[in-house]
């Protein structure tokens, strides 16, 4: 398998097979988190393409997947704690695992991962 590949190790084998260089992408979540301070936009772009791959919600990212995008496990929990403050994310965290992560829109709303433009097909 692909160094790609082994760093998305928490999704299953099917998503991890359909991996593609260019996904969807909802820039206002994202503006939202760039404007928060240290590595969030960074961690926030992280549990968003596991999302986006794994096409759901919730997320678990590991440690080589936040590596990945530069996030070290120190800034990974201040990172988080900002997003969650933020009201852009929800999470369940146990300990000694990776956090469990929902992907937010408001306050309790799911963010639909991808948005419908009026008038395209």
């Amino acid at each position: 398998m692909s160094k790609s590949t082994n760093l998305n190790s928490n999704l299953g084998r099917q998503a991890r097979l359909r991996l593609s260089p260019y996904q969807v992408v909802r820039t206002d979540w994202l503006a939202k988190a760039a404007v928060l301070p240290g590595r969030t936009l960074h961690y926030a772009m992280a549990v968003f393409m596991l999302a986006t791959i794994a096409n759901s919600s919730t997320v678990s990212p590991g440690p080589k997947t936040l590596e990945k995008y530069g996030v070290s496990t120190d800034s990974s929990s201040d990172a988080l704690a900002r997003l969650i403050a933020a009201g852009l994310v929800r999470a369940d965290r146990k300990r000694g695992r990776a956090p469990r992560i929902t992907l937010l829109e408001g306050p309790d709303k799911l963010l639909a991962l991808r948005k419908e433009i009026a008038g395209v097909s």
